[in-house]
């Protein structure tokens, strides 16, 4: 009895040898099914719009390609300056190889004969009532430049037009009644209480380039991602403008005054339309 039971526990041990080598891999190797593909994106752009594009966008890559997305707030600085070992595969940053985007400014004014906004209507039951929004901007026939005593700017566009005041927080400041015109976006221009009217900046100087920098394959992956007739077509989604497409056509007065006036920009550096 005691011959029959050792000769089964060797065959079990013999059959579990079996097992694990044709069923695991070699020490130290992966399974292609257990590698994890990721890509490591670095962004140094602050403003809530490029970041809400970039995580759609993120997960519309993730589930298309199966490659993770890995999002990451960085400084400025180029890769080889942060003296971290670990590369990004794309650095998206105010300066780069690629525009893929545009922020968008335009010059606002008080324009006391411009309409008022309908408020809007009470909400129905079980959903919270949107607030009651300011005027909206008009693009009507606006005064010359030379006009305005004081035009509030942010420091990104204070040499965009001769004689501009840089201010910290030119919406703010705006609202405060320390100039009679802005240099905003129009997301900040839906926030004032007051009715405006907009004008463009002249030669384009209202576009400001969001830019990216493939350092690897993956990250050029993900850029041809980004560049996409797809995700250019989001950007409208986040209030953002495209280097490559027009995205607001007759549906945003405010924002087709800025993507009219950002064509015309030269500077900036774009590619022909696919």
């Amino acid at each position: 009895m005691r011959k029959i039971i050792v000769t089964l526990a060797a065959l079990l041990a013999t059959a579990g040898l079996i097992y694990t080598v044709f069923h695991f891999p070699a020490a130290g190797k992966e399974t292609p099914s257990a590698q994890i593909r990721l890509v490591r994106v670095w962004v140094s752009e602050r403003e809530p719009a490029v970041w809400s594009w970039l995580r759609k966008q993120a997960r519309q890559y993730e589930k298309a390609t199966g490659t993770r997305v890995y999002l990451r707030a960085a400084a400025a600085e180029k890769p080889e300056a942060s003296g971290e070992e670990i590369r990004p595969d794309l650095l998206i940053s105010g300066e780069g190889r690629e525009a893929v985007a545009l922020r968008g400014y335009a010059l606002f004014y008080r324009d006391d004969a411009a309409p008022g906004t309908t408020p809007v209507p009470t909400s129905l039951l079980f959903y919270r009532p949107s607030p009651p929004p300011g005027p909206s901007p008009t693009p009507r026939n606006a005064p010359e430049i030379e006009r305005f005593s004081a035009i509030l700017a942010p420091a990104d566009l204070a040499a965009a037009i001769p004689g501009a005041v840089q201010s910290a927080h030119p919406l703010k400041d705006f609202t405060d009644g320390k100039g009679d015109a802005a240099i905003l976006t129009a997301e900040q221009a839906e926030q004032l209480s007051f009715p405006t009217g907009v004008r463009p900046l002249p030669d384009g100087k209202g576009g400001i380039p969001i830019c990216a920098t493939a350092e690897t394959a993956m990250g050029e992956a993900f850029l041809k991602a980004l560049l996409s007739k797809d995700a250019q077509e989001g950007l409208a989604e986040a209030g953002l403008y495209s280097p490559f497409f027009q995205l607001y056509n007759g549906n945003d007065p405010v924002r087709e005054v800025i993507e009219s006036s950002l064509s015309s920009d030269a500077s900036l550096p774009l590619r022909p339309e696919k």
